[in-house]
């Protein structure tokens, strides 16, 4: 028996065994099929992948109910950034907020992983339209992986990855220092915050490339504003950014 053969009875075993169970609600599931990913009960699903608000281009905030994403945004007015877009997956709101906050604590990948699947899956117009060549993962300090199991930015970069059929290079972006939390910070305080603490390595991969910078939240964009930079001064062409979830207002 080849092994094609034996993962679908592997997988039929371990569903009667523990049979799954949606990581939204905790409702049984019917083990997944090619629309719908075994982790995720129909309801779940469909009320993360929901059609997107009008949001702003430049930073990925909601624009307003009348607006179009050509009109002037009222949160990045009078703000330059380095990268040139921000494709948002989802707003950091309701079960996509439960559903990060819980998974990047987790001792397991597979809820950030599933909602990153299905969003990537259903944001897929916005993310080609990027046109980029390579996908890169904001990285964590080392430190940081002392209390963390995973990289959530790197589980959502992954997806996308798949999706767009693009490389994902983890190794390109580094984290040059550790980097205090940014929580109750001014959007000055936390530019200066992110200043220098990136680098690069193997820059000529990037040469002449476009690429995506890939986060799990975007509040204010000062972290992927200072990696654009870094980017770009080592030869990158253009730096667009793709994050999970964007939080919807922030007070500057």
């Amino acid at each position: 028996m080849t092994a094609p053969s034996v993962q679908p009875l592997r997988r039929a075993l371990l569903d009667r065994l523990l049979p799954p169970v949606c990581v939204g609600c905790g409702a049984s599931t019917c083990g997944g099929t090619a629309d719908l990913p075994a982790a995720l009960c129909a309801d779940c699903h469909d009320s993360l992948a929901v059609p997107m608000p009008v949001v702003c281009r430049r930073c990925g905030a909601p624009a307003g109910p009348h607006a179009t994403e050509n009109s002037r945004c009222p949160h990045c007015r009078g703000r330059a950034f380095r990268f040139q877009s921000v494709t948002c997956l989802g707003m950091y709101e309701g079960l996509l907020r439960e559903l990060i906050v819980s998974g990047k604590w987790s001792l397991s990948a597979v809820k950030v992983r599933t909602v990153a699947g299905v969003l990537a899956a259903a944001r897929r117009g916005r993310l080609m339209a990027c046109g980029v060549d390579r996908i890169l993962p904001i990285p964590q300090h080392w430190t940081r992986r002392l209390f963390r199991n995973f990289n959530a930015a790197q589980i959502v970069a992954r997806e996308i990855g798949q999706v767009l059929g693009r490389p994902v290079d983890s190794g390109i972006l580094r984290r040059a220092r550790l980097t205090p939390p940014q929580k109750r910070q001014t959007l000055r305080e936390r530019a200066a915050l992110q200043k220098g603490s990136f680098d690069v390595a193997g820059t000529g991969c990037i040469q002449g490339k476009s690429l995506l910078l890939v986060d799990d939240i975007l509040t204010t964009g000062a972290t992927c504003d200072e990696a654009a930079r870094v980017l770009l001064k080592q030869g990158a062409r253009a730096c667009h950014v793709a994050v999970l979830a964007r939080v919807s207002a922030w007070a500057s």
